[in-house]
């Protein structure tokens, strides 16, 4: 996120997009599951470069839901691919959500 933006959004001055959740449009997008998993797969290299360079990187995860993007930023993060033994290639990470269904 560029400075400015960063900036504007601690002080609460950017316009937060919050889907309609009773949207066809928003029942659609979860129906094309094969087409989230697919651009989770291409940011993998990207996140584990991202990860090498700066190892006390500090997420936040926005809008999280059911978790199934984060499943996969985590496995991709651990430094030996092994979910239970795995050293994590970051310092932080932070999962939000409106909902606490998922917590």
């Amino acid at each position: 996120m560029e400075r400015k933006q960063s900036e504007r959004f601690t002080r609460d001055e950017l316009i937060h997009w919050r889907p309609d959740w009773n949207s066809s449009a928003q029942a659609e997008y979860y129906k094309e599951t094969k087409d989230s998993y697919e651009c989770l797969k291409m940011t993998e290299p990207y996140l584990d470069a991202l990860a090498h360079k700066h190892p006390s990187l500090k997420i936040l995860e926005i809008g999280a839901g059911t978790g199934s993007s984060t499943v996969s930023v985590l496995e991709t993060l651990l430094q030996d691919g092994e979910h239970e033994t795995g050293r994590p290639k970051y310092k932080t990470y932070t999962f939000t959500d409106v909902s606490t269904g998922f917590l």
